[in-house]
């Protein structure tokens, strides 16, 4: 039977379908629609037709429906619908008629802190809009991809009200243990933020004020996702505004944004480690071993958020691409499915998962022979141990032992995670980040390498050579 996933955030909705799978158009030919909606008349604006008008008619935009999902009567009251819940069905109605023909079984994946009568009405929605749900899976579990190593597992992702993160248990089942959330530290608090902050420099700049008039407010925050996106990937950039015949000009820095939101990243940083420090044994990280944190797309783009994941406690970024948790719900439906019998919508908060790797044999143990394995990669005349706690190639600068710090030309303004090498069960296994073309011996690969004696790796397709080389005396172990 063909499915559908949908991946419902108030930040947009997305939906994927297909083999291999992919993401569909869901409003105005984009495949994300944020959660905004505007009375009309006696009708309601929903997505992006709402959004583009949001700062213009302030007082009558709505963007609350889906973080409070109740039937509490709206107040003010609106002609067009009675309550969040009325509300989120007109935004969900739009979406489905988009994609309804492509799939006749949903799995939704939903935030991990909604509560069961959320999850009750969400049901009662999909009812109305006859929408055959299968089964509600949360978007951290969902999104997690299926090769990462053992340790610490947390899933940060932003929401339009709130930072939600997320503990992963990973066994021989991957299990959502804990979500807690920053509350009223959400992108729509960051995008105030940041707005204020160019606008000043447009100020202070040219005297022009950007949040004086409607119209430029709103063309303002219509271009925050395209700055940040150039942000990105320069640590200074260009900015131009026009006002009828006028153009304004400003020089905008990542550092300008970073500050503006330096409680933002206090806070956050502090949810991080406590999560962090309360599942640690239950992570098997006791040791103080480096853990991996997923960041969903829309929140990797803050500026500054790396360096508040280092204060955090040093934890290596993956970040997920555009959709994973809808993507990778397709991905993963044949294991789930036989969890999901019966009538109704089965919830998942365990998946299978890859058992962990198994522990290293007792001296007295001996190991069976076989071929040699690398033992090291050679980069810059510096041979670094490959074993079984990931080593992550990482740009940047400093003494991590399980850093390798891969230095490009221009080196880049922020570090960003590469790929990861352990060695497990007897391989040496490389795992790309996101988005991050890596080459073995010449050949683009996207998913994972198991790497043998001699192969060679490029990181992009005119990076430096690394090389994976063998100790005389390594020890043998079979394939």
């Amino acid at each position: 039977m063909s499915l559908i996933a949908l991946e419902l955030a108030d930040t947009g909705i997305m939906a994927a379908a297909g083999n291999p799978a992919g993401l569909l158009a869901v409003d105005q030919g984009a495949t994300s629609s944020p959660g905004f909606a505007l009375p009309v008349k006696k009708t309601l604006s929903v997505g992006r037709a709402a959004q583009a008008q949001a700062h213009l008619y302030p007082q009558r935009v709505m963007n609350q429906f889906w973080e409070r999902l109740d039937t509490q009567p709206l107040v003010p009251r609106s002609r067009s619908a009675g309550n969040h819940a009325e509300v989120a069905l007109a935004h969900l109605a739009m979406v489905w008629e988009q994609i309804k023909t492509r799939g006749r079984e949903t799995i939704i994946t939903i935030p991990g802190f909604w509560s069961r009568e959320q999850l009750g009405l969400l049901l009662g929605l999909a009812r109305e809009l006859s929408i055959n749900v299968s089964g509600l899976i949360p978007r951290a579990l969902a999104a997690a991809p299926r090769t990462l190593e053992s340790g610490a597992l947390l899933y940060l992702d932003l929401h339009l009200h709130r930072a939600e993160v997320a503990c992963l248990l990973q066994d021989s089942q991957l299990e959502l243990v804990d979500t807690i959330t920053l509350d009223g530290f959400g992108l729509l608090h960051l995008h105030r933020l940041w707005a204020e902050a160019i606008a000043e420099e447009f100020v202070r700049t040219t005297r022009f004020d950007p949040l004086h008039d409607a119209a430029s407010e709103q063309a303002l925050y219509d271009h925050l996702p395209e700055i940040l996106d150039r942000l990105a990937e320069s640590p200074a950039i260009s900015w131009e505004q026009r006002v009828g015949q006028a153009m304004h000009a400003i020089t905008l820095t990542r550092e300008i944004l970073a500050v503006r939101a330096a409680s933002f990243f206090g806070q956050l940083g502090e949810l991080i480690g406590s999560l962090a420090g309360q599942h640690r044994t239950r992570n098997q990280a006791g040791d103080g071993g480096r853990g991996t944190i997923l960041v969903a797309h829309g929140a990797a783009r803050i500026p500054g958020l790396g360096a508040c994941l280092q204060r955090a406690g040093g934890f290596a970024a993956v970040v997920l691409e555009p959709g994973a948790a809808a993507l990778n719900a397709l991905n993963i439906w044949d294991q789930l499915a036989p969890q999901a019998q019966g009538d109704g919508a089965y919830y998942f908060h365990r998946r299978p998962w890859a058992p962990p790797a198994p522990a290293p044999p007792s001296p007295e143990q001996e190991s069976p022979p076989g071929p040699v394995l690398p033992t090291h990669v050679l980069y810059r005349d510096m041979a670094y141990p490959i074993t079984r706690q990931p080593m992550f190639i990482t740009t940047g600068a400093g003494d991590d032992a399980r850093q390798l710090f891969f230095r490009p030309s221009p080196p880049p303004a922020t570090e960003k995670s590469l790929c990861s090498l352990c060695r497990e069960e007897g391989r040496i296994v490389l795992s790309t980040a996101a988005r991050q073309r890596v080459y073995v011996d010449g050949a683009l690969f996207t998913d994972l390498a198991r790497l043998r004696l001699g192969q060679v790796i490029h990181l992009g397709e005119d990076g430096e050579p690394l090389r994976l080389i063998a100790c005389v005396d390594a020890p043998r172990e079979q394939p």
